[in-house]
């Protein structure tokens, strides 16, 4: 069984990938061997380990920010106090995960006809087998969320367009709810390290997951704790008079910010 440093484990930082690795300690007795002399003194010719980043990755540096609203809501204030909360350091994507990356994982499942996920480097790979007709029901994109989630906005040809057609490749994946997310995870998890181990005979990365609200409103806020916007204080508008941001949640200029629905990844 491998087994990690736990305690250099959780100096490297990663929260994005969880660490899934459980050291043992032993118990008094037994008489000690080799040239250890009677002492702990750990397993010796251990291969090492070096963390990298992983592919498509960015790093986001621990730190303490106060979590909550920072809008001058002064009646809210008194119920919905904020609360100051430590991160450690993470990897997370350095875009949300695009139409073309998510359909490697549909294809994996619907075209190459696996039921199960790859390889045996996780618990759910040896136990959980997946049908056709439940994959499509759970995990297909589901792109009618372009004509329920958006007012006063004709969503039908995306609906049609947007999940299989080439020119929406670099897009962000819609209609995927948090039961596929998580499944997503699994299914990255298992991809990447069955080829680790199998292929490169290498230690297996932690698991991918989604991030928990504190990490996501961390990373959100860039630094700028207490700011009432993403791009701090106090300021709606530009210096040429621009507003900083859409904030007509009905009727309004959708294509004010360049486009009219999503934007491909990296617009920003």
């Amino acid at each position: 069984m491998m087994s990690v440093d736990i305690k250099s484990y959780f100096k490297s930082g990663l929260l994005i990938l969880a660490v899934a690795f459980v050291g043992g300690c032993g118990l008094l007795g037994g008489g000690g061997g080799g040239g250890d002399q009677g002492n702990v003194v750990g397993v010796p010719n251990r291969e090492g380990w070096v963390m990298t980043v992983p592919f498509g990755m960015v790093p986001i540096p621990a730190g303490t920010f106060h979590m909550g609203q920072a809008d001058e809501d002064v009646p809210a204030t008194q119920i919905n106090y904020n609360k100051q909360v430590t991160i450690s350091s993470f990897f997370m994507d350095q875009t949300e995960i695009t139409n073309n990356e998510y359909r490697q994982f549909v294809h994996y499942f619907t075209v190459d006809g696996n039921t199960a996920l790859p390889g045996s480097v996780s618990a759910e790979a040896s136990v959980e087998t997946i049908s056709l007709d439940e994959f499509i029901e759970n995990y297909y994109p589901d792109t009618m969320v372009f004509v329920k989630d958006f007012a006063h906005h004709y969503g039908d040809p995306l609906m049609e367009y947007y999940w299989w057609h080439p020119a929406f490749d670099d897009y962000p994946v819609v209609g995927v709810d948090w039961k596929a997310a998580n499944f997503f995870c699994s299914w990255r998890t298992a991809y990447l390290n069955d080829y680790r181990i199998n292929v490169l005979n290498e230690w297996p990365m932690p698991t991918f997951r989604l991030p928990t609200e504190a990490e996501w409103e961390y990373a959100s806020r860039g630094g700028r704790d207490m700011a009432k916007y993403p791009w701090g204080n106090p300021y709606i508008r530009n210096a040429k008079g621009c507003m900083l941001a859409n904030f007509k949640p009905g009727r309004g200029n959708y294509y004010d910010d360049g486009f009219a629905y999503t934007a491909r990844v990296e617009s920003y």
